[in-house]
């Protein structure tokens, strides 16, 4: 399915590669991966494990590729941003709900440390993680209305404290060294530092 929209974006667009040099690059790299994966399989342990692998990593290749190639625009990219955040969210509301009204959280646990959606403690973590920082960041845009920033804002406060559901190390280490790298990027510095002080006291509420 990926590759397929991977070959009709770029014959639709008719551009193979991105604009950007450094993109380029970091594509073509990402594809000699993939290619030393492949080749891997002829002295791997499990062949079909890393077969698998492989494929894995052909389909996050094919996904690279389409979303570098595309015409983005800021308004287009800070929407899809949102989706992400929101979709993020509403998974993780969805399973946490299911879990609450459960008669048994045996199904909702591995290891004793909460799994759910993602039946993998450190996976489910990084992914509110992944969904938090767009939101955070998009709720300190001015050019939306007031009503979506402190609606992306409330999203960015839940998956935070979703996020430590899992009692995830790395998780919680990568959202100490990222927030550092996000006010350096943010063109507003400020109003992002104010987010993330909101975001700090829900978290330590």
């Amino acid at each position: 399915g990926a590759g397929s929209l991977a070959i009709a974006v770029i014959f639709g667009g008719r551009r193979w590669l991105p604009r950007s040099r450094l993109a380029r690059v970091a594509l073509l790299a990402f594809v000699g991966l993939v290619a030393l994966n492949y080749l891997s399989i002829l002295w791997a342990g499990s062949p079909g494990s890393a077969l698998e692998a492989s494929d894995k990593l052909l389909l996050y290749a094919a996904i690279a590729w389409v979303f570098a190639v595309l015409p983005w625009t800021p308004r287009a990219l800070a929407g899809l941003l949102g989706v992400w955040a929101v979709g993020i969210c509403v998974f993780c509301v969805i399973g946490l709900l299911r879990a609450n009204s459960a008669v048994s959280l045996d199904p909702f646990f591995v290891q004793q440390r909460y799994a759910t959606p993602l039946l993998y403690p450190n996976a489910t973590a990084a992914l509110a993680v992944m969904g938090m920082w767009p939101a955070l960041i998009l709720s300190a845009r001015r050019e939306l209305t007031f009503w979506l920033r402190a609606s992306l804002l409330a999203v960015a406060v839940f998956l935070a404290d979703f996020a430590l559901l899992p009692q995830s190390r790395g998780a919680l280490l990568g959202l100490l060294l990222s927030a550092p790298l996000a006010l350096v990027a943010s063109s507003d510095r400020f109003r992002l530092f104010c987010r993330m002080a909101v975001l700090g006291g829900a978290i330590a509420i």
